[in-house]
């Protein structure tokens, strides 16, 4: 019989992975580097054949920022499938696959984020002439017997349905944004109005060391709020400092982030150069996107919005980071092994319903991976004339403009202990320097709830 026609054997009580397959690189061309997180490089690639634009997610060492061999495409597929996927709707996921490269392949590939500011290379070829000292890679990390590096490979989120394409002459405009936590809670200890975000960020602002010059305007409570004049304001304190929470795309390419940042009228004519469109309708229809308001203004089709699911996700966390962290060391070691466990398939999301130690600390964990995630807006102005009855993924702004628009949530990685811990440290820190001087930084809240 056929393998197809039998049953697979099982491991842990999961069928099995299917096959991994080796990435052709030769097929794929215009490579360019389209990001960089704390544990990840992302390179993005055209096929030759399909044209389907997509991209490559590297885990990196965060000492180095080197390419790591230890990754985790495994785990984050996994975890996606059976963790996240039921708490959002499918059509805001972008489904990855695991792959593999061989390593001279990755060698190369990982010289692009050293490449001159938004640098395309046509075929991989043209990377040999790149000096082998710059790669994220050195083949002299690379243990002998290795041959290949896992990554994961899922479609490019800066990218429009392709049938809108040829319904427009002007560019794809994304924005991505990290919203972070979207509704206050008080923690012990910490009696002050401000918001996870604002009390964390604060410590990345001041003090020796601090990752950030200042302090942004920017408030997560405000976007996720449904005043639409709170949450263009969160927009706009984005824009004028981003703190690397939010970059803007242009046909794939950053042009505003904390790493290369435009004024505002400066931003209006790279991304408008002919005025065919603003800012102000840029941050209306990215509103829109998020609020899922229909092209006539109302509710889509009567679903959740976007930042409705992703708060509804969040609040599962009934601890917050303090008592999380009291708690966990309060387990024992086998329990922390287990709430450290990244994906928990056998069991699903059962511990939603449990209220033990180890399905609250499962909860927090899990919320915490939608506090931390990123959505990609992408829109694309298209011609009025064009016959768009039947068509949905479409927004028109009281502007009378159309646009084509794509959404997506990204960089949904599982957190672990470690990241609690960080956290907590951070946390506490940012407490202390708002306790000293609470002039530094505008209450979130009234008072604290």
């Amino acid at each position: 019989p056929s393998l197809s026609s039998m049953a697979r054997p099982r491991k842990n009580g999961r069928l099995p992975s299917p096959p991994i397959m080796v990435v052709d690189v030769s097929l794929y061309r215009s490579f360019c580097f389209r990001g960089e997180g704390r544990a990840n490089i992302v390179i993005s690639a055209k096929h030759r054949h399909t044209n389907n634009r997509i991209v490559w997610r590297f885990a990196k060492t965060r000492k180095s920022g080197e390419l790591s061999l230890k990754t985790k495409s495994l785990v984050v597929g996994e975890f996606m499938e059976t963790m996240v996927s039921p708490l959002l709707d499918s059509k805001f996921l972008v489904k990855p696959r695991t792959v593999e490269m061989r390593v001279e392949d990755v060698h190369q590939l990982a010289k692009i984020p050293k490449l001159e500011w938004n640098s395309k290379v046509e075929d991989v070829s043209e990377l040999e002439s790149v000096p082998s000292s710059v790669s994220l890679l050195p083949l002299s990390s690379v243990p002998q017997g290795v041959l290949t590096i896992t990554c994961l490979e899922m479609l490019d989120a800066t990218c429009i349905p392709k049938r809108f394409v040829a319904l427009s002459d002007h560019s794809t405009v994304t924005m991505e944004i990290k919203p972070k936590q979207g509704f206050y809670q008080n923690h012990p200890g910490i009696d002050l109005p401000y918001c996870n975000n604002c009390i964390l960020q604060m410590e990345k602002c001041v003090g020796k060391g601090s990752t950030f010059s200042s302090m942004y305007d920017f408030c997560p409570l405000s976007l996720f709020s449904t005043e639409k004049k709170e949450q263009k304001e969160a927009l706009e304190a984005l824009i004028r400092d981003p703190h690397r929470n939010l970059r803007i795309f242009l046909d794939g390419k950053t042009v505003h982030s904390n790493e290369s940042f435009l004024e505002k009228d400066e931003l209006q004519r790279t991304l408008y150069q002919e005025g065919e469109s603003s800012l102000e309708d840029l941050l209306e229809g990215v509103l829109s996107v998020l609020n899922a308001e229909s092209s006539e203004g109302g509710s889509g089709d009567g679903r959740e919005s976007l930042l409705q699911q992703l708060l509804k996700g969040q609040r599962m966390d009934e601890l917050g980071i303090v008592k999380a962290h009291q708690l966990f060391f309060t387990l024992s070691q086998k329990e922390q092994a287990e709430v450290g466990r990244k994906v928990q398939s056998q069991g699903g999301l059962s511990f939603l319903q449990d209220q033990s130690p180890v399905s609250l600390l499962k909860r927090f964990f899990l919320a915490a991976t939608l506090k931390d995630c990123s959505i990609m807006i992408s829109l694309r102005l298209i011609k009025n004339d064009s016959d768009l009855r039947e068509e949905t993924d479409l927004i028109r702004l009281p502007s009378n403009k159309t646009f084509a628009y794509s959404v997506k949530v990204v960089d949904l990685d599982p957190k672990s202990p470690k990241n609690m811990i960080s956290s907590h440290r951070r946390l506490m820190g940012g407490a202390a320097i708002l306790k000293a001087d609470s002039s530094l930084r505008r209450p979130c809240v009234r008072q604290p709830l």
